[in-house]
């Protein structure tokens, strides 16, 4: 039973990281025009979950390590957009 909580806890930093862009997009459509509050968000929403996750037992992410995933989720986006990006940036130089 221990190592299974001890499963439990490692699972919520991958989650944080996955959850917080998904999250961020769908809050997009009500920031409008204020874009430069997206990092600012996203910082927030993993502090967020890192904090109830701790309150609720289920981790020990501290609300700063859930600031630092949660703006490692944007960066995972940014990342995977410009992967998304690349081929067509070769199609147009040709």
């Amino acid at each position: 039973m221990n190592n299974v909580l001890g499963d439990l806890q490692t699972i919520w930093t991958p989650v944080i990281i996955v959850a917080v862009p998904i999250v961020v997009a769908y809050l997009k459509r009500f920031l409008g025009d204020r874009k430069e509050w997206i990092p600012v968000l996203a910082a927030g929403l993993g502090a967020v979950a890192a904090t109830a996750t701790l309150y609720a037992g289920q981790s020990n992410l501290k609300p700063v390590a859930g600031l630092l995933l949660g703006l490692a989720g944007i960066g995972l986006r940014e990342l995977v957009n410009q992967f998304n990006m690349a081929p067509q940036a070769k199609s147009k130089k040709k």
